[in-house]
């Protein structure tokens, strides 16, 4: 191989890391954000639940349903500890 044949491969791998490193970030804010709409669907459901208690047992389903969704579409572990907050209601 040449010098500029391997150059041009060095160049094509830092760009290919670039990618992969921006992919990593994005995937941590998109999880960041799954993360705090579980926090918010959590604390919108206890705020349901400590004024009205029949609108809790109602929308209880669908809160359970929309954290558990979160958290076997999230690509990471991260959102466990969130998912695990369902326990206390």
């Amino acid at each position: 191989m040449t010098d500029v044949v391997i150059v041009d491969v060095i160049v094509d791998v830092i760009v290919v890391v670039a990618q992969v490193e921006y992919i990593v970030e994005m995937l941590q804010k998109y999880i960041s954000v799954e993360e705090k709409d579980a926090h918010h669907c959590i604390k919108h459901f206890v705020k349901i639940r400590s004024r009205d208690t029949q609108a809790a047992q109602e929308m209880l389903p669908a809160t359970i349903e929309h954290i558990t969704l979160i958290r076997y579409c999230s690509v990471s572990s991260y959102t466990v500890s969130t998912c695990s907050t369902v326990s206390y209601l």
